[in-house]
């Protein structure tokens, strides 16, 4: 397989293990029956070994949503504090995935130049982008795997389609900006998950049930 093709199945395979430890290790969804921030954040905990500290602050750069900095004995994750709280939920869900997903090569010295290569790309294509723009669009990929499983997705597209429920009222009730309900209940996205996920199927008696970080010893 490819390295581009590697990043996916990585990314599938841990979102599966991240999925595992979450119903197996915690308590599960939160009060609103949204997934569980503070449950994900054990798990990246745990899986890593490494206290997660949370941050919201102010970023000069208009495009940048937060950030992911790793060090030996803590991750911090740092969220835009004038995000809307949807937007905040998915974000930090997506800088956690880093710490899964992330090689330190993949570490982008210019986190602008990042967000900027990623305008303009939808779905799974990420191909022709440099690699710490496929990094970040991995672990958006990872995240919404996380944040709104398939079958959730399956479910709130055909109700979408009947036009009993819109993009608007999902996005409040599963916790998710509406642009990435939008996107993970089109029709394509979803083939295109189901795809995958039946590709990591055989592979994935041959890992181990829980994740291991490739920065964990």
């Amino acid at each position: 397989m490819t390295d581009f093709v590697v990043k996916y199945v990585r990314c599938f395979s841990m979102a599966r293990r991240v999925e595992h430890l979450y119903w197996t290790h915690t308590e599960g969804d939160d009060a609103l029956n949204r997934v569980s921030i503070e449950n994900l954040q054990r798990i990246i905990e745990l899986v890593t070994g490494l206290k997660v500290v949370k941050q919201e602050v102010d970023f000069d750069a208009e495009r940048l949503r937060g950030n992911y900095e790793r060090y030996a004995d803590h991750i911090i994750v740092r969220v835009r504090a004038s995000l809307s709280p949807l937007w905040k939920r998915f974000t930090v869900v997506k800088e956690l995935c880093h710490a899964l997903l992330d090689d330190p090569s993949e570490f982008s010295p210019d986190g602008l130049k990042t967000i900027h290569d990623l305008v303009g790309f939808r779905g799974f294509t990420i191909d022709q982008v440099s690699g710490e723009t496929q990094s970040e669009r991995i672990a958006e990929i990872m995240a919404l795997e996380v944040i709104y499983p398939l079958e959730n997705r399956r479910r709130d597209a055909a109700e979408i389609k009947a036009k009993s429920t819109s993009i608007i009222d999902v996005a409040e009730r599963r916790g998710v900006p509406p642009y990435w309900v939008g996107l993970a209940t089109d029709d394509d996205y979803i083939a295109n998950s189901e795809k995958l996920w039946d590709l990591i199927a055989p592979l994935d008696a041959k890992f181990k049930a829980e994740p291991s970080s490739p920065w964990k010893a």
